[in-house]
């Protein structure tokens, strides 16, 4: 299920409407692309597991407004989305549970970021997919990273054989 990056921001935007009503305007966002990413291809839903988990692990406990920012970017053939939030940091023990599963959080199994990742690394391969920073009072930045495809551009992670029929 390929999308353009504009059509996962798209949707991710619309997540976050339905979500600033829900938290009661607890949180602000903007969402920012260079035109270049905006034609380019993507996985469906990689964008609202790592919001939903900055919403509700990030964010929804601290006392002040929160903030989300997401940024995508096509840097040397490569697309580039950062969501970076406000919120409460991670532990380097949460990071790596979210990557390669775990234990489960009193709201959920980290199962959504894991799945993002495993999509990306099994579409693209083993070079792409994410990777976090969290600092004491600055948030967490989760990086998506993946080669730019044009619509109707292969699977760069895995060669087609061209005699099959």
């Amino acid at each position: 299920n390929m999308i353009t990056v504009q059509e996962e921001l798209d949707h991710v935007r619309h997540y976050l409407v339905i979500q600033s009503f829900r938290f009661k305007n607890k949180f602000r966002y903007e969402i920012e692309a260079q035109d270049e990413v905006l034609q380019c291809q993507t996985i469906k839903l990689i964008l609202q597991p790592i919001v939903e988990n900055a919403l509700y692990h990030g964010i929804e406990m601290m006392p002040d407004e929160g903030f989300i920012s997401i940024q995508a970017e096509l840097k040397d053939d490569l697309v580039i989305i950062r969501i970076r939030d406000n919120g409460l940091r991670m532990t380097h023990e949460t990071m790596k549970v979210l990557l390669t599963g775990g234990s489960k959080s009193m709201h959920g199994s980290g199962v959504g970021v894991r799945n993002v990742n495993e999509r990306i690394e099994l579409y693209y391969g083993r070079d792409y997919g994410l990777s976090f920073e969290s600092e004491i009072e600055e948030g967490t930045t989760v990086t998506l990273i993946f080669p730019a495809l044009a619509a109707g551009e292969g699977n760069p992670g895995h060669e087609e054989d061209e005699t099959s029929v």
